[in-house]
């Protein structure tokens, strides 16, 4: 299904929603965790049906015991980046083949090895500005740093340059290095249309910038215009659950999916973004193992009421949760609650009431089933990723 073209407008110069920036950061995490990330957010009511409440949520640090990554060994020498004239003719990044490379590595790895660190340092290449282009526009921040756009008079292209906040005064290469390297690794080892591109990492006097293709909005600029069509964003729900759909089989778990992590492209195209809360569920050197997540991550309205139970988890059925919920952001522009508890009145009337078609009403109703389904508090009962691309539904769309 082709996405129609986007006008993007905004009514009355009026954005519906706000941004809070927390920039609360946890200890460092141990081991092999994937880092933890702060975020900026945004609050959609549908408490009240004729005015959108505006708010900011909470946002949970990461702590997963059974989290996995790469950052104790040696990393493959074809994670260091290529000259960029040769990009073009070289395969992206395939977790299994790094995953082997670790097993591989692991007997001659010294504990305190920064492969990372290690990668950028046999980098020979011209400087970043030369690449890519000086910074040019502000594009967004969180806790472990921010996104601006640049423009190459190389290649006469724009790009989306994230630089991580550079190290603390007393803090040790080894915690830094573990907040980032599982980030840039996922992203990295991602090829997908619906997946934001790494394209290339550099490492600058002492600060490491993640080279990303360029996407000029997020979904929160687009749905906040008030000019999208359902036709629009039954598109962009689609792409979201091809994009969701490649990291399940990869093995991975978002686990923020949110609208202002899913950005479009100069044709249109959404893209899967920001890997600073994803989650390693299964290795696929070994498929038939899945690990459970344990720690409460990702943002209010979009986070699955399991989550919040402090107990282990299926990440990937968090995920499924989080998309319907995306959904319905959509195409309603308000959340249909604050967060997934009990102590919100807005959940438990969902939960009173999800039985009945006429509770969502407001959906189009060809969309309910699946949405409904998706939005089981029971993640047992909820479809995978899978089973979504069977609904009639969902397969009239991407027919």
């Amino acid at each position: 299904m082709q996405v129609p073209e986007v006008v993007y407008t905004i009514v009355n110069n009026k954005p519906f929603y706000q941004t809070n920036f927390h920039t609360n950061i946890a200890p460092p995490n141990k081991g092999l965790q994937i880092p933890y990330h702060s975020y900026s957010q945004a609050s959609f009511s549908l408490a009240d049906s004729h005015k959108t409440s505006l708010s900011s949520f909470s946002t949970f640090t990461s702590n997963d015991s059974q989290s996995s990554g790469f950052s104790e060994d040696s990393v493959p020498e074809r994670f260091v980046f290529s000259a960029v004239k040769k990009q073009s003719k070289k395969k992206h990044f395939k977790l299994s083949k790094l995953l082997k490379a670790k097993a591989k590595s692991s007997k001659k790895a010294e504990p305190n090895q920064l492969p990372l660190l290690d990668a950028l340092k046999k980098r020979d290449l011209p400087s970043l500005s030369e690449l890519y282009g000086s910074f040019s526009e502000y594009m967004g921040a969180g806790a472990s740093g921010n996104v601006r756009s640049t423009y190459s008079l190389r290649d006469g292209k724009k790009y989306a340059i994230k630089t991580y906040k550079a190290k603390q005064e007393g803090q040790k290469d080894k915690h830094y290095f573990e907040r980032i390297s599982n980030e840039i690794y996922i992203g990295a080892s991602l090829s997908h249309p619906n997946i934001i591109r790494t394209i290339d990492v550099v490492m600058e006097e002492g600060q490491i910038h993640q080279v990303m293709e360029f996407c000029p909005n997020d979904l929160v600029t687009i749905i906040k215009s008030g000019q999208t069509t359902q036709e629009e964003i039954n598109g962009y729900f689609v792409q979201m659950m091809k994009g969701l759909q490649y990291l399940h089989h990869r093995g991975v778990a978002h686990r923020d999916l949110k609208l202002e992590n899913l950005c479009v492209d100069e044709q249109g195209t959404l893209k899967i973004i920001d890997f600073g809360s994803s989650f390693i569920v299964t290795n696929p050197l070994d498929s038939l193992h899945q690990k459970s997540a344990t720690s409460l991550v990702g943002t209010d309205p979009y986070i699955a009421p399991e989550v919040h139970a402090k107990k282990a988890y299926d990440a990937t059925k968090a995920d499924i949760w989080s998309a319907a919920v995306v959904f319905a952001a959509m195409v309603l522009r308000k959340f249909p609650w604050k967060v997934a508890l009990e102590s919100d009145s807005s959940y438990v009337k969902f939960l009173q009431n999800r039985d009945k078609d006429e509770f969502f009403r407001v959906l189009p109703q060809q969309s309910v089933s699946l949405i409904r389904k998706m939005l089981d508090p029971n993640p047992d009962n909820r479809p995978s990723v899978d089973d979504i691309f069977e609904d009639s539904w969902f397969q009239s769309l991407v027919l």
